[in-house]
């Protein structure tokens, strides 16, 4: 007669490897990566809004759209983005109660897994309207 022997243990063990490999380390991957993805938003909010100030505050719109994307790239710099990873357009007329939008558009991926790579890129895009002074003097 043949005895079966019980080697819960044995089993417990490989689905503690399992569940910890398979379900576990995604997960907190994910989690791990929202810090980021408010970092991304919180650095496109203030590029823009940066962007738009500088060409509301320049003295002809081609000068202050070249300053507002030197900025907007020296913040993205700043927080540790590539250059390449931002863009900026602009929208409206530097002149007396207009309005100038800033949209800056930043390449990130959704999920960063250390030692392995960058996963579904995604674009975050963010737009600042800032209005010209009605009173404001220009440059004759």
């Amino acid at each position: 007669m043949k005895r079966w022997t019980e080697d819960r243990g044995a089993s417990g063990a490989i689905e503690m490897v399992l569940a910890i490999g398979l379900l576990m380390f995604p997960l907190v991957m994910l989690v791990a990566s929202i810090p980021r993805w408010v970092e991304t938003l919180s650095m496109a909010e203030l590029a823009a809004q940066e962007a738009a100030r500088s060409v509301v505050l320049s003295g002809d719109q081609a000068t202050g759209e070249d300053a507002g994307r030197l900025r907007a790239t020296e913040i993205a710099l700043n927080h540790g983005f590539d250059a390449s990873a931002i863009e900026v357009t602009f929208a409206g007329v530097l002149d007396w109660g207009q309005e100038i939008t800033a949209t800056v558009v930043v390449d990130t991926p959704l999920l960063v897994i250390p030692g392995i790579g960058e996963f579904a890129a995604n674009d975050v895009v963010v737009s600042h309207s800032e209005r010209v002074d009605d009173f404001r003097s220009f440059p004759p």
